[in-house]
This record gives structure tokens, sequence and C-alpha cells, in this order.
């Protein structure tokens, strides 16, 4: 998938995040593209999660990307925080960038 044009200023060459943008609207497209490198259907423990967040980004701050993740509806856990996996529509729908920007076109429209 192509990175969309209103995230790419975030991204370093090998495409890891280095800031988490403050617009809404950007920061949306950057949390549903690093929740994209999370595998569907698969549950992670919560250092998997980290490890993942780490690999995908400059400034190592899991906590807060799974916060954010978790906030914007994109991840689902376990109550105790031992499990992490993405967020699923009611319809099946998988929440991610991709989602995000056929929504935000739609609106356009």
């Amino acid at each position: 998938m192509e990175t969309d044009a209103k995230i790419r200023p975030f991204l370093d060459e090998q495409g890891r995040l280095i800031a988490l943008p403050a617009k809404h609207t950007k920061r949306m497209a950057t949390l549903g593209y690093l929740v994209e490198k999370l595998e569907k259907d698969r549950v992670y423990k919560e250092k998997e999660v980290n490890e993942l967040l780490n690999a995908w980004t400059c400034f190592r701050d899991p906590a807060t990307l799974r916060r954010e993740l978790y906030n914007a509806f994109l991840i689902d856990r376990a109550a105790d925080g031992s499990a992490y996996w993405r967020q699923v529509e009611a319809d099946g729908e998988e929440r991610g960038e991709s989602a995000f920007l056929r929504q935000e076109q739609e609106g356009e429209a």
C-alpha cells in the first residue's frame, strides 16, 4: 500500500514514524499506519506490541502509542493489559490507515 502524502513528513527513509502529529487527522492517519503493522487475527503479548511499535518508530514510547491506538479504537486489549489485538468493526471491516483514508475521502465527497 502506498503511504498517504499527509503522513510522509512524519516518516523516515525506512518508513518509521519520527513524530506523532498534533493535528487530529494526521495523528489518526499515522495511528492507522502503525496498526496495519499488526497482523490480523493475532493476539499479541504486551512485550510483542512494544517491540513492534519500537521497530516502526524512532522515539521509543510504546506505552503512549498503545494508549493512542486503544483510545482511537484501533486495537483492543485484555482487561489486565496482557494481550492486544487489532480492532475489527462489527461488519468485519478492519480498522487502519486504509479504512481511515476511505472514511475521510467519503466525507469530502
